[in-house]
């Protein structure tokens, strides 16, 4: 009888422990977050003791504009607590200037209030009529930027070397990075389209579609956080300029202002070429942007006979001894492997993105044929406005003439072209022979 008294008298003080945390635990504080900024936000959850519940620490919500958060808030009742009541802390994002965080309390009676620090987050609790509490989030001025104007930047003349890159700068602020609200606001402007002034009045639907299109296009790279990019060089010898007819490089810029008074510039990885120093007067592209830096502007020119430069960006193995002496595949890897230095690289309109050697036996892919594999992509252009055709006419002749000097066509190696769309979607292929070239190799 006493063995049983006592295991009862076990019962009922666990019991008793359960109750005094839980059991007998005041109903929760209903907590809502509401949101009244134009974008959502960002809460991260941290517990600082004395409550219970299961809402884990470092638990993250995204309140969607006019969307709630709604937190059930219990007080630890052990004894534990005696004497301190719940408390925890919010951090929210975007932060307003560098005030991002804020801290809370709450009683057994179902009182919650914020918790004084410094720099705290300026959101607004107030107590509602059905006994629960709402905290609301701060309403921030949404960025607006205007209408992009569109325009081409000179990058060089006479001789040129430069580099270039694919970047947002802040023009009146000290910036270092571009915020996600600010890239917001630029990326809605650009999908609405640029304004480009070279076009003068006489603007035709084709023009107006390509204006939008571009601005789509990097609307979609600004929201993909491409907004910098590894830096790219644009190379043409004197002698080359000569030859092709080209004076000036330029560069495609974008530039537009916020409504907080800020202006940006948006450089782009899109250059042209000019026979002269006045800036185009088209859009990336159009018909007159394609093939513009490969050639394309020579034909009213007389080019000297033996001027055939090899462009710099598309590398060939020099016909040297050492060279000579390589098998076939040999040769074919070594001139993969020098094309591939420093991808992507410019040609023109187009960007060189792959090199691989390709033949029966011995080379970085196999395949029947022996050949050069390049992969190109014209960032501006959709499958839809062009032709592989008009793709061959602008793109071959740049690479003849590296590929005609070189040992390749005397090794019966082809050159097999790949080229894809602004989406990476592919255009179609063209073959470089050695019987173009023109000795008839």
């Amino acid at each position: 009888m006493k063995h049983k008294v006592m295991k009862m008298a076990v019962l009922i003080i666990g019991l008793f422990v359960i109750g005094a945390n839980q059991a007998v635990a005041r109903p929760g504080i209903n907590f809502y977050i509401h949101n009244i900024d134009f974008a959502p936000v960002t809460i991260t959850f941290e517990s600082g003791g004395c409550m219970y519940g299961n809402i884990p620490n470092g638990e993250i919500w995204e309140n969607a504009p006019q969307g709630n958060v709604h937190l059930v808030l219990h007080r630890d009742q052990g004894s534990a607590c005696d004497g301190e009541g719940g408390h925890f802390q919010l951090t929210f994002s975007p932060k307003i200037g560098i005030k991002a965080v804020e801290a809370f309390i709450f009683s057994n009676d179902g009182a919650l209030w914020v918790t004084p620090i410094a720099n705290h987050y300026p959101g607004n609790l107030v107590f509602n009529s059905d006994g629960s509490y709402t905290y609301t989030t701060v309403a921030r001025e949404q960025l607006i930027a205007s209408k992009p104007q569109g325009s081409w930047d000179k990058l060089c003349a006479g001789n040129c070397n430069e580099q270039y890159s694919e970047q947002i700068t802040n023009e009146t602020g000290t910036e270092t990075t571009v915020s996600e609200e600010t890239k917001s606001a630029i990326s809605v402007a650009l999908e609405a389209g640029i304004e480009f002034e070279g076009v003068g009045s006489a603007k035709t639907t084709v023009t107006a579609s390509l204006e939008k299109s571009i601005g789509k296009s990097m609307s979609n790279r600004v929201m993909r956080s491409e907004s910098k990019t590894k830096v790219k060089n644009v190379v043409y010898t004197p002698e080359q300029m000569s030859t092709f007819n080209i004076h000036a490089v330029w560069q495609w810029i974008a530039k537009t202002k916020l409504s907080n008074g800020q202006s940006y510039i948006l450089r782009t990885e899109e250059i042209t070429c000019t026979p002269d120093g006045i800036e185009p007067s088209y859009l990336p592209g159009s018909k007159e942007h394609i093939g513009a830096c490969t050639g394309k502007n020579a034909a009213a020119t007389e080019k000297p006979q033996d001027a055939t430069p090899k462009p710099t960006t598309v590398e060939t193995p020099k016909p040297t001894a050492t060279i000579s002496n390589r098998t076939d595949a040999e040769y074919l890897n070594l001139w993969a492997e020098s094309n591939r230095l420093g991808l992507p690289k410019a040609v023109g309109a187009f960007q060189l993105t792959a090199s691989q050697s390709r033949c029966p036996s011995g080379c970085e892919e196999s395949n029947g044929h022996t050949f050069l594999f390049m992969n190109f992509y014209m960032p501006s252009v959709q499958k839809e406005n062009i032709t592989i055709e008009q793709i061959e006419n602008s793109l071959k002749p740049a690479l003849l003439p590296g590929f005609c000097s070189s040992e390749a066509p005397k090794r019966n190696i082809m050159i097999g072209v790949l080229v894809q769309d602004m989406n990476k979607n592919q255009i179609g292929n063209f073959w470089v022979y050695g019987r173009e070239c023109p000795d008839g190799n």
